[in-house]
């Protein structure tokens, strides 16, 4: 039933985007397919505790984040984002989110060193190392258009909404999030704790255990951030992988050209 909603909430929304003017049935079905999209997540549990860097130990599948400062350090990797920003694309849900983005599809046309380095088996490896109790991390499927991405703020507003990182995957994903542009008062925010992401910080975290949000952009600010998606278990059924993608193309745009 929620997925059906979700469809249904997704279809409406398309009717009315095409020019029917009525302002308060677009809020109340907003407001409808916010629920619909936090469904997904299939997830009730609480953040209760959470890892920073002062910790030796890394990230644990129950659900902690470990945050590292110039962690990463490639500035011609961070030149192909840089330059491939104007080639993303804008997207804008009510409730959900509003900003920019590069799908792995444009990561792969316009940031080859960095579409590279998302499937090079020595960095999976350091990240796989950076958590507890993950014995194998593999890409994400070919065709997920999230696995690889950069998410850009670059308009007075410009945020995402509380949400998990839902797995559509048979195995747990982690989310791997990398300061490229930091010009922005906007922050990665848990129920926890708040992290301003600078410049070749990473952050990496259980995507379908912990909440989080990025609080709106300032006036005339840029934050750029490069995601790595990484699952435990790559096996995905078709209804899953439909459903994914339903939610990458309303969300973020991708694939919608």
């Amino acid at each position: 039933f929620q997925f059906f909603a979700l469809f249904v909430t997704c279809a409406i929304m398309k009717v009315l985007s095409d020019g029917v003017s009525l302002s308060s049935a677009r809020f109340l079905l907003a407001q409808a397919f916010n629920k619909a999209v936090q469904a997904l997540s299939f997830v009730t549990t609480t953040v209760k505790d959470t890892w920073g860097i002062v910790y030796t130990p890394a990230v644990t599948s129950e659900g902690q984040i470990k945050f590292l400062e110039k962690y990463f350090q490639n500035p011609a990797v961070a030149e192909e984002v840089i330059n491939a920003i104007p080639k993303s694309v804008r997207v804008s849900v009510p409730f959900v989110r509003k900003g920019r983005a590069l799908s792995r599809a444009d990561i792969a046309k316009y940031c080859p060193q960095l579409f590279e380095l998302y499937s090079n088996p020595e960095w999976i490896e350091q990240m796989r190392q950076l958590l507890v109790n993950v014995p194998e991390l593999h890409v994400c499927d070919p065709q997920d258009f999230h696995a690889c991405a950069v998410y850009i703020y670059d308009e007075e507003g410009d945020y995402i909404n509380w949400h998990y990182d839902k797995s559509f995957y048979d195995g747990d994903r982690f989310t791997v999030l990398i300061g490229v542009v930091d010009e922005s008062s906007a922050r990665l925010q848990t129920e926890t704790d708040t992290y301003h992401i600078k410049v070749g910080d990473l952050v990496i975290f259980n995507g379908n255990i912990i909440r989080h949000r990025v609080t709106p952009n300032g006036k005339k600010e840029l934050r750029a951030v490069i995601s790595f998606e990484y699952v435990t278990n790559s096996a995905i059924t078709p209804w899953r992988r439909y459903l994914s993608t339903l939610k990458d193309r309303i969300v973020y745009g991708f694939g919608r050209s």
